[in-house]
Protein backbone atom coordinates (compact mmCIF):
# COMPACT_ATOMS: atom_id res chain seq x y z
CA UNK A 1 0.00 0.00 0.00
CA UNK A 2 1.41 3.66 -0.85
CA UNK A 3 1.56 5.99 2.11
CA UNK A 4 0.67 9.30 1.49
CA UNK A 5 2.21 13.15 2.23
CA UNK A 6 0.73 15.68 4.16
CA UNK A 7 1.53 19.27 3.50
CA UNK A 8 0.23 21.63 5.34
CA UNK A 9 -0.16 25.65 3.98
CA UNK A 10 -1.24 28.89 6.22
CA UNK A 11 -1.38 32.18 4.73
CA UNK A 12 -1.19 31.26 0.92
CA UNK A 13 -2.08 32.95 -2.04
CA UNK A 14 -2.16 31.08 -5.61
CA UNK A 15 -3.06 33.65 -8.54
CA UNK A 16 -3.35 33.44 -12.18
CA UNK A 17 -1.82 30.02 -12.44
CA UNK A 18 -3.18 28.07 -15.45
CA UNK A 19 -2.65 24.04 -16.13
CA UNK A 20 -3.94 22.75 -19.45
CA UNK A 21 -5.54 19.61 -17.69
CA UNK A 22 -6.36 19.70 -14.30
CA UNK A 23 -5.76 21.49 -11.42
CA UNK A 24 -5.11 25.31 -12.22
CA UNK A 25 -3.23 26.10 -8.37
CA UNK A 26 -2.95 22.46 -7.02
CA UNK A 27 -3.16 19.12 -8.08
CA UNK A 28 -3.25 16.30 -5.56
CA UNK A 29 -2.69 12.55 -6.26
CA UNK A 30 -2.38 10.17 -2.58
CA UNK A 31 -1.06 13.64 -1.17
CA UNK A 32 -3.37 14.88 2.11
CA UNK A 33 -3.87 18.79 1.69
CA UNK A 34 -4.48 21.00 4.65
CA UNK A 35 -5.52 24.55 3.80
CA UNK A 36 -5.19 28.06 6.74
CA UNK A 37 -6.03 31.00 5.30
CA UNK A 38 -5.34 30.21 1.66
CA UNK A 39 -6.53 32.47 -0.90
CA UNK A 40 -7.46 31.38 -4.77
CA UNK A 41 -7.56 33.74 -7.55
CA UNK A 42 -7.88 33.96 -11.30
CA UNK A 43 -6.67 30.19 -11.47
CA UNK A 44 -7.64 27.93 -14.94
CA UNK A 45 -7.97 24.42 -16.09
CA UNK A 46 -10.46 22.06 -17.76
CA UNK A 47 -10.97 20.25 -14.35
CA UNK A 48 -10.69 22.08 -11.38
CA UNK A 49 -9.92 25.68 -11.64
CA UNK A 50 -8.62 25.86 -8.61
CA UNK A 51 -7.96 21.88 -7.06
CA UNK A 52 -7.77 19.33 -8.37
CA UNK A 53 -7.67 16.17 -6.09
CA UNK A 54 -8.26 12.16 -7.00
CA UNK A 55 -10.66 10.27 -4.66
CA UNK A 56 -7.75 9.00 -2.61
CA UNK A 57 -6.32 12.31 -1.90
CA UNK A 58 -7.35 14.02 1.61
CA UNK A 59 -8.06 17.97 1.43
CA UNK A 60 -9.21 20.09 4.72
CA UNK A 61 -10.25 23.84 4.38
CA UNK A 62 -10.13 25.51 7.78
CA UNK A 63 -10.64 29.02 8.50
CA UNK A 64 -9.79 32.08 6.35
CA UNK A 65 -10.44 30.17 2.94
CA UNK A 66 -11.39 32.04 0.09
CA UNK A 67 -11.89 31.22 -3.96
CA UNK A 68 -12.80 33.60 -6.29
CA UNK A 69 -13.23 33.75 -10.13
CA UNK A 70 -11.65 30.34 -10.72
CA UNK A 71 -12.41 28.91 -14.06
CA UNK A 72 -12.97 25.56 -15.48
CA UNK A 73 -14.17 24.13 -18.32
CA UNK A 74 -15.81 21.41 -17.08
CA UNK A 75 -16.82 21.59 -13.74
CA UNK A 76 -15.56 24.11 -10.84
CA UNK A 77 -13.32 25.81 -9.14
CA UNK A 78 -12.39 22.13 -7.05
CA UNK A 79 -13.02 19.16 -8.71
CA UNK A 80 -12.92 15.59 -6.60
CA UNK A 81 -12.80 12.62 -8.86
Amino acid sequence: MLKSSTISLSGSSFSSNVATQKGGAIYLDWEALVLLNAVFTENSAQNGGAIYFIKYSKFERRKGFLIRINRSVYDCAIFNQ
